[in-house]
């Protein structure tokens, strides 16, 4: 109840420092005015920025504030009317309400990274004290057996023997080896975490998901660049570069389908681990946080088009 007070606090603080932001930073940049006195609108905007209000839908908002005469934007006296006031309330809360689901499924996505360094280091833990365990077993068994192979080699009537606890001194060491091997990956148990229960790769993947990500999160991630190539979105080009990679294989072989079951698998469950795959799981976080993130730097880009407007 204190977290959802608090959250609601800093939004309506946000939305004041916008509205203040939009007040008091009318005319501050992009604006010429002409010889006739009318003021240029947003002929100069970036295709990053009209994609960006296409894309949440305040396009029309902005198209609307544009059409108003300069005297109404505060463009000429310094002073706004209350339309333009009202457009630029509605579109900053608009932007705000886009910008905190953002948000949202960044910290998700950071959250599933954490979850991945806790079973990376629950592998690690456990592989080192396998590893010191065999350790010790391999100078005791193999050790201490090859040493009592070779003594009996002096006499002719131990010599047979001899070679067979040679034989099973180096067996031994082999099979505790392997065992140590063995170790380092396999069944781990859920981590305990406070997070999702589903993973952030699931929809990319063609995985079920519940919630997954914001239908406008979404969309965004299903649009082309606006400075590349048309045909392959933000989703394709990261499942592009993860083909690429061999961090999914092509295909609908059961390698594949198990592959992308671990890579999708809720982690707060019990699953069977490599240090591999959870490189890989960990590797593709970051680049959907990454084109995510991206979407955060074209909201700011809107939100600096319209102080200039």
């Amino acid at each position: 109840m204190i977290e959802t007070k608090r959250l609601q606090s800093i939004v309506r603080t946000m939305r004041v420092i916008l509205l203040v932001s939009a007040l008091l930073g009318t005319n501050s940049g992009g604006q010429e005015v002409s010889a006739a006195g009318h003021t240029k609108g947003r002929t100069g905007s970036s295709p990053v920025v009209e994609e960006t209000a296409r894309l949440i839908g305040v396009k029309p908002l902005l198209d609307r504030l544009d059409s108003l005469p300069p005297r109404d934007r505060g463009a000429v006296a310094g002073t706004m009317s209350l339309e333009a006031l009202s457009l630029r309330e509605q579109i900053s809360e608009d932007v705000l309400s886009v910008a905190l689901e953002v948000f949202g499924v960044v910290a998700d996505i950071d959250n599933e990274r954490a979850q991945i360094t806790e079973v990376r280091d629950y592998l690690d833990a456990r592989s080192a004290h396998s590893m010191a365990i065999n350790h010790v077993a391999n100078v005791v068994i193999g050790t201490g057996l090859g040493m009592a192979g070779t003594a009996m080699q002096f006499s002719n009537a131990t010599a047979f023997p001899g070679d067979g606890v040679g034989v099973a001194a180096g067996t031994a060491s082999t099979l505790l080896s392997l065992i140590g091997m063995r170790r380092s990956r396999g069944r781990v148990p859920g981590v305990i975490t406070p997070g999702p229960a589903y993973s952030m790769l699931a929809t990319f993947l063609g995985r079920p998901a519940t919630p997954g990500y914001p239908e406008i999160v979404w969309r965004w991630l299903n649009t082309a660049p606006s400075s590349g190539p048309a045909a392959a979105t933000w989703r394709e080009q990261l499942v592009q570069v993860w083909t690429a990679s061999g961090r999914i294989q092509p295909g609908n072989t059961p390698k594949t389908r198990r592959n992308v079951e671990l890579l999708t698998a809720s982690l707060a469950e019990p699953h069977r681990w490599s240090a591999r795959l959870l490189a890989n799981r960990a590797a593709m976080l970051a680049d959907v946080r990454a084109r995510v993130v991206l979407m955060e730097r074209n909201l700011g880009a809107l939100m600096l088009a319209l102080k200039a407007q």
